[in-house]
């Protein structure tokens, strides 16, 4: 009987609950892509896992299979539309998420903040990030122009 059952709609199923017992532990999650040793697909390569796992409990609250020849990248968007948390929630990632796309998706569409790891995997952002770090300092003050943060 547990052969029949859809694996991916139990995990979403149980990540749901999790995420309705305790919603303040919603408030940061991280995304972790994992490699599942001895997990074999057809051509031998193993099973890519991109999870959604929340900071304050640890608690997978839902994952998703990385497509063969692709990266965790493009497995952002719909791990995140699958998961049901509040908005504001920051989610944080590795440099390999540190993309515009990435980024815009979870301010504008998911509602959430997002905190990724910089390093010189990108031609040039990392020496922007450098120079601007040197003209305004962190945590930023604020929009350029606009005066010190109120929130």
């Amino acid at each position: 009987m547990l052969n029949r059952l859809d694996a991916s709609r139990v995990a979403t199923i149980v990540g749901e609950w999790l995420a309705e017992q305790e919603v303040g532990a919603l408030a940061r999650l991280a995304l972790d892509g994992k490699v599942l040793r001895g997990s074999g697909r057809h051509d031998g390569k193993p099973l890519q896992l991109l999870s959604a796992v929340t900071h304050h409990l640890r608690l997978t609250l839902d994952q998703i299979a990385i497509e063969q020849k692709s990266n965790e990248i493009p497995a952002l968007k719909p791990l995140l539309r699958r998961v049901a948390v509040p908005a504001g929630t920051l989610v944080t990632g590795d440099a390999m998420h540190c993309q515009q796309e990435s980024a815009r998706f979870i301010t504008q569409e998911w509602g959430g903040d997002y905190l990724f790891g910089l390093k010189g995997n990108q031609s040039g952002i990392e020496a922007k990030a450098r120079h601007l770090l040197t003209q305004q300092g962190f945590p930023p003050s604020g929009p350029v122009g606009k005066g010190p943060r109120t929130d």
